[in-house]
């Protein structure tokens, strides 16, 4: 079980389909949700590309393999979120 920290990055990416909500864990860990399919609720992936708008995301999942969404059309920064349980 990780615990996000007050310096834990919580940010929400817009695709052309779904919003996407990708939490960065103090100890470097990725958490990824907001697809019905692939990670409806929060999963452990690795990013395979840098967040960029304009171009897709990319993101390893541990059941699916390599994932590759629509375009990200917006990327959005969230305030850090203090002592939240992510399982």
């Amino acid at each position: 079980m990780n615990t996000l920290s007050a310096d834990s990055a919580k940010r929400e990416v817009k695709t052309g389909h779904h919003t996407y909500i990708l939490e960065t864990l103090r100890d470097g860990h990725t958490m990824l949700s907001g697809h019905p399919q692939y990670c409806p609720e929060a999963v452990e992936v690795d990013l395979v590309r840098p967040l960029l708008p304009g171009s897709p995301l990319w993101f390893l999942h541990p059941v699916h393999g390599l994932v590759r969404t629509s375009r990200i059309k917006e990327i959005r920064e969230s305030c850090p979120t203090a002592g939240r349980r992510v399982a």
